[in-house]
């Protein structure tokens, strides 16, 4: 895990320090049926903002663009209790009920709400744009050749080989927005990068068992991409096994999976 990740997985509730937190508007998403150890066990964070879902592969991510969203609507009427983060609007709870004399600060917080939600706009459509716009040209494409052939061939046809068409067409069809689907779990799971500070399971036998290891913090020395299946990728691709060497005390551990690592700061709000 990223080091504020893990920070902020770790928060517990201020009234039962034995609690864990129940997020606002975040809600976690893991897919149990998955064979993917990330998918089935991590998985990922939908924020329902303004009453539409958007994904989030980081926790931190999700609760901020969430909590910039209640501020913008809610302004000086805004409580801590209405956030997630409230540490991150200090300046807002600050100068609360000051009015015209700090107009400036509003405008201040209502750009920066503008830019969350830029960034949150500019997500979805990176997501978005390269597998809609490849999926929209081959449906226009496919659609194109098969009512083209289906004028040329209307008179040779009997009702029969009619029906075959429309199923090969139909089969063909789902399978493309399969593959699209496909393409979008993929870019769910999170890939950390050499040298990034990540809390990390630890297994004093090395079995790498899934039941209670020990976390550290630590470092990502090196990684390596597992085969999934015969096709060697699964829904939500490769498996990563990672190397990380424990800042705590130098000490390394090879071959960890990937849903034993997490960055520092996702760790801390999910514990």
């Amino acid at each position: 895990f990223l080091q504020d990740e893990y920070e902020i997985m770790t928060m517990k509730d201020d009234d039962d320090d034995d609690e864990d937190i129940v997020w606002k508007g975040v809600r976690t998403v893991t897919d149990r049926h998955s064979v993917d150890p990330w998918a089935k066990h991590v998985g990922w964070y939908v924020a329902t903002i303004d009453g539409e879902d958007h994904t989030f592969s980081l926790l931190s991510d999700a609760l901020r663009a969430y909590d910039s969203f209640v501020v913008s609507t809610k302004g000086f009427k805004t409580k801590k209790e209405h956030l997630n983060l409230p540490g991150d609007w200090d300046k807002l709870f600050r100068d609360k009920g000051k009015g015209e004399k700090h107009k400036l600060e509003i405008e201040e917080l209502e750009e920066r709400h503008d830019k969350e939600m830029e960034k949150l706009r500019a997500k979805a459509e990176a997501d978005q744009e390269s597998a809609v716009r490849m999926a929209v040209v081959k449906e226009e494409r496919k659609v194109r050749e098969v009512q083209h052939k289906i004028k040329i061939e209307y008179k040779e046809q009997s009702k029969k080989e009619m029906e075959k068409l429309k199923r090969q067409y139909e089969q063909e069809n789902e399978r493309r927005l399969e593959e699209v689907v496909r393409a979008e779990k993929q870019k769910l799971k999170p890939r950390y990068q050499v040298g990034e500070e990540v809390y990390a399971a630890w297994w004093p036998d090395d079995k790498k068992k899934d039941e209670q290891p020990l976390w550290y913090p630590g470092r990502v020395k090196s990684y390596r991409d597992k085969r999934v299946g015969t096709k060697g990728v699964g829904e939500y691709g490769v498996v990563r096994l990672y190397k990380v060497v424990y800042t705590d005390d130098g000490t390394e551990q090879d071959n960890i999976p990937e849903h034993f690592v997490f960055p520092k700061e996702d760790y801390l709000l999910s514990t």
